[in-house]
């Protein structure tokens, strides 16, 4: 004996709500003055590939330079050395997860 219950799919329907229609186009983001430089990034690839590896870099670098500067700031209010251990091992893979 089956159950037909677990072999059926349900007939229920499920509002499935598309993020990517909701989200605006990245285009949309950029300011007028931008948006040709963009259309014409985007129509050479490895050139638009470099656009993005330099835009993650940027970030990666001022990421690395602000948060570590920050928290080696509240690192120094602590008596003990481990936090700055911590602060220091944590400076390269932060930079690397970020690009």
């Amino acid at each position: 004996m089956t159950d037909t219950a677990a072999t059926t799919p349900s007939t229920e329907t499920t509002s499935v709500i598309d993020l990517n229609q909701q989200l605006p186009a990245f285009v949309d983001l950029l300011p007028n003055a931008a948006k040709p430089y963009w259309q014409l990034i985007q129509t050479i690839p490895i050139l638009e590939a470099l656009a993005i590896i330099c835009v993650f870099y940027g970030l990666a670098f001022l990421l690395r330079t602000y948060a570590i500067s920050a928290l080696h700031r509240l690192a120094k209010r602590s008596s003990t050395e481990f936090d700055d251990v911590i602060i220091d091992l944590l400076r390269k893979p932060i930079f690397n997860v970020v690009v």
